[in-house]
């Protein structure tokens, strides 16, 4: 399940990049080092139902060429919003945000100010979790997402849904944070790179928020550094299904 594996698992592939000290390696390994990012896409509601050679080509050349999983998305509640899968990726614990009368709350769109940025009504957004036992520890993700003898790594988001999982106990995100992806050429320093790749409604705009999210993976594919895509939510409060 999502609860701690999406942040593990992201940590572990930022970990085997980086020496460890006072360890010889092997002699006859010669590790190939990336010269990207480790990379990891969120999309909400994306089921295996949706993946189709003609409905989304990249996901398929991704799922005939690497490994696979299937995760339930469960965090506090039957049903995962895409804020509770964002925060439980930042926390490492399950995590949930805000709803009213059943409704996801929408996640926000981060403020940026003198090269700082922030979101919106954290502290409403973390709330509900004080009625919970999970203990979620806030910037967990960014905290441990350092690799060692690269001070100068950042960490970089794209979208909102990255802002939430890479953003401290405080709010703010750190690193570097854009709405829209520019190309992976303008974060050359990133060890760590989240991207929001939307969320996925059930009816008829399904298919076109299907295409549009599986267009956008094609800027990864052929990178020489980690992929890691991921169904982070489900798509319909009281719906919950396998990602």
């Amino acid at each position: 399940m999502l609860r701690r594996v999406a942040s593990a698992v992201l940590i572990a592939a930022l970990a085997v990049l980086a020496p460890a000290a006072g360890v010889a390696a092997a002699p006859t390994l010669t590790p190939v080092v990336p010269t990207g990012p480790v990379t990891f896409v969120g999309i909400g509601g994306l089921r295996w139902s949706d993946i189709t050679p003609a409905a989304t080509p990249v996901l398929w050349q991704l799922a005939e060429h690497s490994a696979l999983g299937a995760m339930a998305v469960r965090t506090t509640e039957a049903d995962t919003c895409p804020v509770d899968g964002w925060l439980t990726l930042n926390s490492g614990a399950r995590s949930a945000g805000p709803r009213e009368h059943g409704h996801c709350a929408a996640v926000p769109i981060p403020t940026v100010t003198d090269d700082r940025t922030t979101v919106p009504g954290w502290d409403a957004l973390i709330a509900p979790n004080a009625h919970h036992s999970y203990d979620p520890v806030w910037g967990t993700l960014a905290e441990h997402a350092q690799l060692p003898g690269r001070p100068a790594a950042k960490l970089c988001g794209v979208g909102p849904g990255a802002a939430l999982a890479l953003a401290l106990a405080d709010g703010t995100v750190p690193g570097l944070w854009a709405p829209t992806m520019p190309g992976l050429g303008e974060y050359p320093d990133c060890a760590l790179l989240v991207v929001d790749g939307g969320a996925l409604p059930e009816g008829p705009d399904r298919g076109a928020a299907l295409t549009a999210a599986d267009a956008a993976l094609r800027e990864f594919v052929d990178a020489p550094a980690p992929l890691l895509v991921a169904g982070i939510a489900d798509s319909t409060p009281g719906h919950p299904h396998l990602t």
